[in-house]
């Protein structure tokens, strides 16, 4: 077995390289535009330098040449190698009657490909090319007699194969004898109906995963594992359905949703909560989130933490932008927000929605939180007065998940500006104290507020946590 030089030699150094000392003191005289009381090394460099320079190009051209020698003998390696796997394989010892067998219910794509006229012989002969079987299809469906035997041969052989793809209207049928194999897999197609199948969770190196079919026919993987998914709407499923395969895989970096608007069952309005986790790593996780959609017919938007969480950080001009896009101006009318934000950013996200009727705003009690949505600011921008304009007209519930650290006094006078305006409803403001509270409410305002409810057209209770 012939073989080249051991590796890549190790090239000159040249004498004119200086070492960390000299090139500071160099740099230090360049910055004072003075020169050193011995300029002659300087004269040295300069003079000497082009030769040296060459020489490094030369090195680097032999180099760049051991280098593509090196590669390609790699390549050839990898072909003399595979080639003596596919001589040792125990697929060279099967029954010619076995291999036609084979060769009629597993079928390569494109080059591969096997024409029916193809006789035995040549099967025989095609199997031994080492690249032929690194992908399969079986047809493993009701009506296929041979299904069973097909998968116990993939069982024995798969360690072989790259790529094996299975058309099966029972989702568990024979993928026990693949069992064995979980520890490899890492990309994952499922097409149909896998509801509850559990066979694909314990694959420790599943990292993409790609399903067509309905949300509620998904099987159960390691979701947490996923990086790379792609969901292909049914058309049977409602938007909003199809839309919850986002919050899916928590960790993916890159999701595709395929969602036909014009098949897709969906309402003519509809409401959407997300659920979300955020740390300091994913600050712009929620806006750019919302950058990815857009949401025509929607009438609620509810952002949370899951439970245990930190609130995520909310980017208004994110928000603002998906309502124009959106058209949430028309159609939203109640919004929940639990985040990290100013009650400035809270307000220039209201200034777009004057439809609005229900709000319900938590005030972030994250150690990390410097500011608290609900304060004084806030509450005035909602007092409504003949000379300046009334932000969010509509609006009939207001829910405050407080820390109380607004006055009284601002709090009275904004539900007062309320009070009938509409004959028909009631402005109703929710007030739910924190645990972690400054405060309680004063009883002469408490007083006063129960006054002006007595008048109706206002309504205002107090609940504890």
């Amino acid at each position: 077995m012939n073989s080249g030089p051991e590796g890549i030699a190790a090239g000159f150094t040249s004498n004119l390289l200086p070492n960390a000392t000299q090139l500071a003191s160099v740099r230090e005289f360049a910055r004072c535009g003075e020169l050193p009381p011995e300029p002659s090394f300087l004269e040295m460099a300069s003079s000497l330098a082009p030769a040296e320079l060459k020489r490094y190009d030369l090195e680097i051209q032999k180099t760049q040449t051991e280098l593509d020698r090196l590669i390609a003998e790699r390549r050839s390696l990898v072909s003399y190698t595979g080639l003596c796997r596919a001589i040792l394989s125990p697929v060279q010892r099967l029954p010619s009657e076995t291999i036609s067998e084979i060769f009629d219910l597993c079928f390569p794509e494109e080059i591969y490909r096997i024409k029916p006229t193809t006789t035995v012989r040549e099967q025989e002969k095609r199997i031994s090319y080492h690249h032929l079987f690194q992908l399969a299809k079986v047809d493993a469906t009701a009506s296929n007699y041979y299904s069973r035997s097909v998968f116990e041969l993939l069982s024995v052989h798969a360690r072989r194969w790259n790529k094996v793809y299975i058309n099966a209207h029972n989702r568990g049928n024979g993928l026990s004898n693949f069992r064995v194999n979980l520890g490899r897999l890492k990309k994952l197609e499922l097409v149909g109906d896998w509801k509850g199948a559990e066979f694909f969770q314990n694959a420790p190196q599943l990292r993409e995963f790609e399903f067509t079919g309905r949300v509620q026919c998904l099987p159960k993987i390691p979701w947490a594992q996923i990086r790379k998914g792609a969901f292909y709407a049914h058309r049977r499923d409602s938007l909003a359905a199809s839309l919850s395969a986002l919050l899916l895989p928590p960790n993916a970096t890159t999701f595709t949703l395929s969602i036909d608007l014009r098949r897709c069952r969906a309402p003519a309005r509809f409401r959407i909560r997300l659920m979300l986790a955020a740390d300091d790593g994913h600050e712009l996780a929620v806006g750019r989130l919302m950058d990815s959609l857009i949401l025509p017919s929607l009438r609620s938007f509810s952002v949370h933490p899951q439970p245990g969480k930190n609130p995520p950080v909310w980017t208004s001009p994110n928000f603002v932008t998906l309502a124009a896009r959106s058209g949430f101006s028309e159609n939203l009318t109640f919004l929940s927000i639990h985040a990290m934000l100013t009650d400035s950013d809270l307000l220039e996200c209201l200034e777009v929605l004057p439809n609005l009727q229900n709000l319900h705003v938590v005030d972030s009690t994250s150690p990390e939180a410097s500011q608290v949505v609900i304060t004084d600011e806030f509450l005035r921008k909602f007092i409504t007065a003949p000379d300046m304009p009334t932000l969010i007209p509509e609006l009939q519930c207001l829910t405050l998940r407080s820390v109380l650290e607004f006055s009284d006094a601002s709090l009275v006078e904004m539900m007062n500006s309320r009070a009938g305006l509409d004959e028909q409803d009631v402005f109703t403001v929710k007030l739910v104290p924190l645990a972690s509270r400054k405060r309680e409410l004063s009883f002469e305002s408490m007083e006063e507020l129960a006054k002006e409810v007595s008048k109706g057209g206002l309504a205002f209770i107090l609940l504890e946590n």
